[in-house]
């Protein structure tokens, strides 16, 4: 006995073209999901890697700034010429690397497009306040020959020190206005992705639900045909 394969009728084929258009859909509706969060992961990932250079590159000038006063309190201290010429050698390759590092950070502000305001200000605070500690620590090396033990302690209490402390909170603001910065741009990715998902979300499900009406309303009419 010979058993016929079913086949199915035209209003079947049709119906199942129906049901795969509506799966199409749900598949472009996720797809557009999927973009979304991509995007936004993206966008974070490339704020944070910037964020975390000029951190880094800040943190390694307040290192080096430790360095050169380490320096200069011992070339305050040292008779040996050696040792003088090693504090003043290291001292030196402080002070390229610091201008090397802040010039970096100014590239990269300008690279990024991190420009802001209180950013801008905070930056060029920092750049003045090295210079002034830098004029300040010179001055206090071309007088170590020339005066007392009283007139150096002095001198590294009361101008020295709040020089270097001065530059040291510059440091410190400035990378408060990179977390600053960096929060209201984290901020910004957020609602757009938000404002973006809830967009899709709306028109997404307004959509899905018309197609799901508009299938079951062809599905019944294809079904009185039949009957």
């Amino acid at each position: 006995m010979i058993h016929e394969v079913p086949r199915f009728t035209k209003t079947e084929y049709r119906q199942i073209h129906y049901l795969l258009y509506f799966v199409l859909f749900i598949i472009i509706f996720q797809v557009f999901q999927y973009t979304t969060t991509k995007r936004a992961t993206k966008k974070y990932k490339e704020l944070f890697r910037q964020a975390t250079e000029i951190v880094v590159l800040t943190n390694s000038v307040a290192f080096e700034t430790a360095n050169i006063h380490r320096s200069v309190l011992n070339l305050s201290f040292t008779l040996d010429s050696g040792e003088v010429n090693r504090f003043r050698r290291s001292l030196r390759c402080s002070e390229d690397t610091i201008a090397r590092k802040v010039g970096l950070i100014e590239d990269k502000i300008v690279q990024y497009n991190l420009y802001s305001f209180d950013k801008t200000l905070s930056f060029a605070a920092l750049k003045a306040a090295n210079k002034t500690y830098r004029l300040r620590y010179e001055k206090y090396l071309a007088m170590l020959k020339t005066v007392s033990g009283e007139d150096k302690l002095y001198y590294r209490r009361m101008i020295l020190r709040p020089a270097l402390e001065g530059f040291q909170e510059r440091q410190d603001n400035f990378l408060l206005k990179v977390f600053s910065d960096q929060q209201k741009a984290a901020d910004a990715i957020a609602d757009e992705a938000d404002r973006t998902g809830m967009n899709l979300l709306i028109g997404g499900n307004i959509l899905l639900l018309a197609i799901a009406l508009i299938l079951v309303y062809i599905i019944v009419s294809e079904r009185k045909k039949v009957v």
